[in-house]
């Protein structure tokens, strides 16, 4: 099972070249009925996100993730992979730079082109996300927006992470109202008490991955990861739930 970083990161552009297919059902929620394939609504809105992996100094590969602050109205209190809306005029690959850069606070720095995979659809906030995937110089640290980012979370994609196995965990979602008005500078959880909203009780089980022992990741960002996971291991370490 064991390989060099190397060996990963070049295993997973061959693969993406080659157009293997390995993304699973594993990682969908129950609530999504495997939808994250599409196809789109006819406001779905283009996002990108930049998957940049980069090898330490101590040799571990890593994957930048940032912890959503509870007070947006998307995705709040999540894991996600630094990213955002496609704006006029701009490619996937310059939006997904973009939106590394002004997440995390540092230009990334390029050192390879790897490739993109398949979009996935969001339906929940409305989004088909075009995930695109680079080999990064190691950054020198991380100055992240707070309005956007509440902590960057350095995913180590080792064995241990890599061949962990998935876990079902119960998810409760609060409703966050959606008004047509400007509401850039107020939070979620104001918007939410003005307009009498509470906690819901909507529950449902994802399936998740562990981070560093207290995080979780689910969801849009667990179904890249985990389409990532297969690229890089070897093809003894694919579970029987592969490309569908």
């Amino acid at each position: 099972m064991n390989s060099t970083t190397d060996e990963r990161i070049d295993r997973i552009a061959d693969r993406i070249l080659r157009g293997d297919r390995t993304r699973s059902k594993r990682m969908a929620p129950t609530l999504s009925y495997g939808r994250h394939r599409g196809p789109t609504t006819w406001d779905c809105r283009e996002a990108a996100v930049l998957m940049g992996i980069f090898v330490r100094p101590d040799g571990a590969m890593v994957l930048p993730l940032t912890l959503r602050p509870q007070n947006l109205p998307d995705h709040p209190g999540q894991i996600c992979l630094p990213g955002g809306r496609v704006e006029a005029a701009e490619t996937v690959f310059e939006a997904a730079m973009r939106e590394f850069e002004e997440e995390l606070g540092v230009s990334p720095q390029i050192r390879r082109h790897l490739g993109t995979l398949d979009p996935l659809v969001v339906y929940s906030s409305k989004h088909c996300i075009h995930p695109v995937l680079v080999e990064l110089e190691p950054p020198s640290g991380w100055e992240p927006n707070s309005e956007e980012v509440e902590r960057v979370i350095e995913c180590v994609l080792d064995d241990s992470f890599c061949c962990q196995s998935v876990r079902n965990r119960r998810i409760r979602r609060p409703i966050v109202p959606r008004l047509l008005s400007d509401t850039s500078n107020v939070s979620t959880q104001n918007l939410m008490a003005d307009h009498g909203y509470s906690e819901s009780n909507v529950q449902f089980d994802a399936p998740c991955l562990n981070v560093g022992g207290d995080d979780w990741i689910w969801g849009a960002t667990a179904i890249l990861i985990d389409e990532l996971i297969k690229l890089c291991l070897p093809e003894s370490g694919l579970d029987s739930d592969a490309a569908q």
